[in-house]
């Protein structure tokens, strides 16, 4: 056991920005107490792929944030989350009421479900939100936000028999790090520079949904994180994201290279397709990762990362033609958990 940034953490691994990170699958286990956070903050998230192997009766536990007990007290259900009847049980400690809880349409055996709980809170209210397979499903205000401290993490409570089924991408984060959010989805324009960042960290995450009306020839921008130029210097693709041959296209900055890119295989015109760039540096050294749908498709070290400042990110550069179609969800979010009031206010936004 050790404790990192204020976590206990008994087999999860911290780094970066997250509070708990373990993206290995974990079979689901009756009383697993997989970290203790020394508080939860009024603004966080929680995300976890889900895959259920069978259905049983009663309430099986999945996840379970909470204070000291199952029920008894105002923070010991933050949330907690079941699968009963076939569907998703997400219960949460909101405006004075201990249990309030959402209730899922019937959820599909054997397939990876991804499940994302946020609140976020600004001038002393929140909105709370579930999205499940990055659709919104329950939100509602929270106008009395609270910090829980001296938090327990279960993947599986002591209090009800543990789900049939195994988690992966299990993520607890913590505070307002969000420095692009953008929720509502926009169409890609060419010269779209949506924000200016001070410094994009060592560590950092971006996240999107993409959809794409229609391919067309060589090279369409969607996503271009730069600190000046399109291919110049070292730090201009950081990265830059484009679809070509009905491909997406990811350039990195990475261990020297200026250019180092990413061919997926080919996309699907007409759906949402999730995007998830992530690196996660610590003692020098980090992990270049991109995740599509939630499936890691491409992993390299990078033994030298760095820290760039004054980033332009555009959503549809001025260098190339954009994509047809359009981003939702977007997110970057930057560096290390503590100095997240700073971060907020760091991103210089237009449009």
């Amino acid at each position: 056991m050790k404790v990192i940034f204020g976590v206990v953490l008994l087999f999860v691994v911290t780094h970066g920005l997250d509070l708990v990170n373990n993206e290995v699958e974990e079979t689901l286990k009756k009383n697993n107490l997989v970290a203790v956070l020394s508080k939860l903050e009024q603004s966080f998230d929680i995300y976890f792929d889900l895959k259920l192997n069978s259905f049983s009766d009663g309430f099986r536990s999945v996840i379970h944030l909470t204070i000291g007990e199952d029920n008894s007290k105002y923070g010991d259900r933050i949330p907690g989350i079941w699968v009963s009847n076939q569907k998703l049980l997400v219960a949460f400690a909101i405006n004075d009421n201990k249990n309030e809880y959402f209730e899922s349409k019937p959820l599909q055996q054997g397939q990876w479900i991804n499940i994302h709980i946020r609140q976020h809170a600004q001038w002393g209210r929140a909105s709370y939100t579930i999205y499940i397979n990055n659709k919104k499903v329950y939100t509602l205000p929270n106008l009395n936000p609270q910090v829980f401290t001296n938090v327990k993490v279960y993947a599986g409570d002591p209090w009800y028999e543990a789900q049939d089924g195994s988690i992966k991408m299990f993520n607890v984060t913590n505070g307002l790090l969000y420095l692009v959010n953008n929720e509502v989805e926009e169409t890609l324009k060419k010269n779209n520079l949506v924000a200016v960042l001070s410094k994009l960290e060592q560590s950092f995450d971006i996240y999107f949904d993409l959809k794409l009306n229609s391919f067309s020839d060589g090279f369409r921008s969607v996503i271009h994180l730069t600190i000046g130029e399109d291919n110049s210097k070292y730090g201009d693709r950081i990265p830059g994201i484009w679809v070509s041959n009905q491909k997406l296209l990811v350039a990195f900055a990475i261990n020297d290279n200026k250019n180092e890119y990413f061919e997926s295989k080919p996309l699907q015109q007409g759906q949402w397709i999730n995007i998830h760039i992530r690196q996660h540096a610590q003692w020098g050294r980090a992990s270049y990762t991109i995740y599509i749908n939630n499936k890691k498709v491409y992993t390299l070290a990078n033994l030298n990362p760095q820290v760039f400042t004054n980033v332009k990110i555009y959503a549809g550069d001025p260098w190339y033609e954009v994509q047809d179609g359009s981003i939702k969800k977007f997110n970057v979010t930057n560096g290390f958990l503590f100095g997240k009031k700073e971060l907020k206010e760091d991103a210089i936004r237009f449009g």
